[in-house]
């Protein structure tokens, strides 16, 4: 067919016959994988200009499958436009695999857990982490108020279409630090509630890592499909896990503000998944007058979320404490906006929910963050030192 189409590669042809009789064929699920190799590519308009020629093309290949059809399809049309077809084909087996390697480093880490902490979770579920020394400027707050949010809307409707995830947290705090021991306590329960709730099994599950440590790092690293970077806009200084999400093909979910800013360059903000309040809106939102209560009252869920700290829905064990973060949150003028940011964060964990369906997608994001990461190298950083700063040459040896 690729002869036929474009003149030459008879051998890719070939090539692609084989692979696609590795496959489990069907008319439907041929149609589908064709399909979905056009749209790799964003040429859903190439397949549906072709569709017409499909049947003389299925008569070509014989029989040996629609997806053999598919593909065959697909690059001889690429050809005419004169893409590398070597390169396409590449590039679809790359994406695959980078895919796997995931979900083989995903399995690892769900073992670990089961070893570890008793817990098991769904590898094939998103992996959305956030391992970072507990603060409040983190706003690990943000993320278990949208958890118990995502908690009560699958409970009210447990059909909702939705992706099964894994929201996964480690973190350790100052022994001084009470609210942040507070937040610790809180994510817990929060866990506690949702894995021991057998309506919703394997589509939400919440994981508080035990000792978060470097040997333990090394394991959720490699297996996050998320990295959440959720500091409040201008608190941030840098960061530097964030880079090493970014290295192992984790996208960010984050605001744009320290090493974030620069993720987002190298890989593009496309590429990410940023949200919330830049710098300058938090100044200008500040000037005018921030009123927590304004987002309290009119963001849908919220204040069911933020009362639930005082109504007995989650308990402090009488410490106080959940009275204490309310207290901050209502009376105290949420220094690090929490509810300020909640409705676009919630928003785009949505998205991230719906955009993962799409394997190639996904797989092409994380692709081109690995990619990029290469500024972030030491060497890299070192030289600029030495350069802007310390002021002083290599030297030979």
């Amino acid at each position: 067919v690729v002869m036929i189409a474009s003149g030459n590669l008879f051998t890719i042809c070939l090539s692609i016959a084989l692979h696609a009789m590795s496959y489990n064929f069907s008319s439907g699920s041929g149609d589908a994988l064709a399909y979905d190799s056009l749209k790799i590519y964003g040429e859903e308009s190439y397949y549906a200009k072709y569709e017409s020629d499909q049947l003389s093309i299925y008569r070509l290949c014989n029989g040996i499958s629609t997806l053999c059809a598919g593909f065959a399809l697909y690059i001889g049309y690429r050809a005419a436009y004169g893409m590398d077809i070597l390169m396409c084909l590449v590039q679809i087996f790359v994406l695959d695999r980078i895919w796997d390697i995931k979900i083989e480093k995903k399995k690892e880490l769900v073992e670990y857990l089961r070893e570890t902490q008793g817990i098991d979770i769904n590898p094939n579920s998103i992996f959305d982490v956030q391992v970072k020394r507990l603060h409040e400027y983190k706003r690990q707050l943000l993320n278990i108020f949208q958890v118990y949010n995502l908690y009560q809307q699958l409970k009210q409707n447990p059909s909702m279409d939705f992706t099964p995830t894994t929201y996964i947290f480690g973190a350790k705090a100052a022994p001084g630090y009470k609210v942040a021991k507070g937040i610790i306590r809180l994510i817990n329960d929060v866990a506690q509630i949702i894995n021991g709730d057998n309506d919703i099994k394997d589509k939400l599950k919440v994981v508080f890592v035990e000792n978060y440590r470097v040997t333990v790092a090394e394991k959720i690293f490699p297996a996050a499909d998320i990295s959440e970077q959720i500091s409040t806009a201008g608190k941030e200084a840098s960061g530097t896990g964030n880079m090493k999400f970014m290295l192992n093909g984790a996208l960010t979910l984050g605001t744009l503000d320290g090493a974030n800013v620069e993720i987002a360059k190298e890989a593009g903000e496309g590429n990410e998944y940023i949200f919330g309040m830049r710098v300058e809106d938090i100044d200008a939102l500040i000037k005018k007058g921030y009123d927590p209560r304004f987002p309290y009252n009119n963001v849908s869920g919220l204040k069911q979320v933020v009362d639930a700290l005082i109504d007995g829905s989650l308990s402090d064990l009488g410490s106080g404490i959940y009275r204490e973060i309310h207290s901050l949150l209502m009376e105290r003028g949420d220094q690090y906006f929490v509810l300020g940011d909640f409705e676009d964060y919630r928003k785009t964990q949505r998205t991230i929910n719906r955009e993962y369906k799409d394997k190639y997608s996904w797989a092409k994001k994380m692709l081109k963050n690995i990619a990029n990461a290469g500024k972030f190298s030491s060497d890299r950083t070192i030289l600029e030192y030495a350069n802007e700063i310390w002021n002083i040459k290599e030297a030979k040896i």
